[in-house]
């Protein structure tokens, strides 16, 4: 089914509604829901392996997807159950804002694809094991934790690369993974979750991606 989204200029002014199709297709700017999930014990981010487009597995955030038209940014919280199978406290959820993020001319399905979204973004600290998530198959292919240290390392270009541990297919997996690997959102915004989730760890709310 084709989700039906919120249009908006550049201003976040709302302009009216389109599908998800056209929204790409012609660049149109709508609305995004982010959640970056850390586990504090183990000092690791989670982080979602995409399924496979153009022969290739990207990684990306936590949780991300879309927000369908009449929904509000908290609504959001849906795709931590439908992308990972799990109930979250929504009380421990931090709100940090939200971003203007513009990939322009990426190539999805062997067409141009141009996402203009408005990024609405949480944080929360997840106690589950990897073994506790079910992922969506249709969505996803694997689930991995990365030390925290590591991944400012690598977007820091301190390190080409480094090792990852998760599920693959529902199966224990390790591979070697670099910059490249991971969906192109521009390591500015990974240094500055990490940033945040930093702030967190010293019992800082008061964050803003």
């Amino acid at each position: 089914m084709i989700e039906n989204l919120d249009i908006f200029d550049c201003n976040y002014k709302f302009i009216g509604k389109t599908d998800l199709i056209m929204a790409h297709k012609l660049g149109l700017w709508h609305q995004g829901f982010h959640c970056w999930m850390y586990n504090i014990e183990r000092n690791v981010l989670l982080i979602q392996m995409r399924k496979k487009h153009n022969g290739k597995n990207f990684l990306d955030i936590s949780s991300a997807g879309h927000l369908t038209s009449g929904e509000k940014p908290i609504d959001g919280i849906r795709e931590i159950k439908e992308e990972l199978g799990i109930d979250i406290d929504i009380n421990k959820l931090v709100y940090a804002g939200y971003f203007k993020e513009a990939i322009d001319g990426f190539i999805k399905d062997n067409v141009p694809f141009f996402n203009r979204e408005f990024c609405h973004t949480y944080f929360y600290q997840y106690n589950e094991s990897l073994n506790d998530f079910k992922i969506q198959e249709d969505e996803l292919d694997g689930i991995y934790e990365i030390k925290l240290d590591n991944l400012h390392n690598l977007f820091s270009n301190k390190i080409k690369n480094l090792e990852i541990n998760g599920l693959f297919n529902n199966k224990k997996d390790s591979r070697i993974i670099t910059e490249n690997d991971f969906m192109p959102r521009g390591n500015n915004l990974w240094l500055k979750a990490l940033k945040i989730i930093q702030s967190l760890k010293n019992n800082d709310i008061e964050v803003y991606i």
